[in-house]
């Protein structure tokens, strides 16, 4: 017997939560913002973030691409987000990046 609770609740399906943490990640807004614009609770946005927080960590790199002819003594270039980037101008091992941008 469904009750007026769970009527009244927008209840999502795993696929629709990880959708949206999708979608507010690709966003660049902050969550409330981003809560208010899709008619979501904060809460419910961190919570499904806590829940999909692997999956965000698997999809974080993308691919690397490596210059024919490297002109300048550039080793490695890591983009992050909103245009923030980090050289390294000398051998770095991966976890040592992982660590970094955690």
């Amino acid at each position: 017997m469904e009750t007026q609770n769970n009527v009244q609740k927008n209840w999502r399906t795993r696929q629709e939560k990880e959708e949206l943490v999708l979608q507010w990640q690709q966003s660049g807004m902050c969550r409330k913002e981003f809560c208010l614009q899709n008619g979501i609770t904060y809460n419910s946005l961190v919570s499904w973030c806590k829940q999909f927080k692997d999956k965000k960590t698997a999809t974080a790199f993308t691919e690397v691409k490596i210059p024919a002819v490297a002109t300048s003594g550039l080793f490695v270039q890591v983009h992050l987000s909103k245009g923030a980037r980090i050289d390294f101008f000398h051998f770095v091992p991966s976890d040592y990046i992982q660590a970094l941008i955690k």
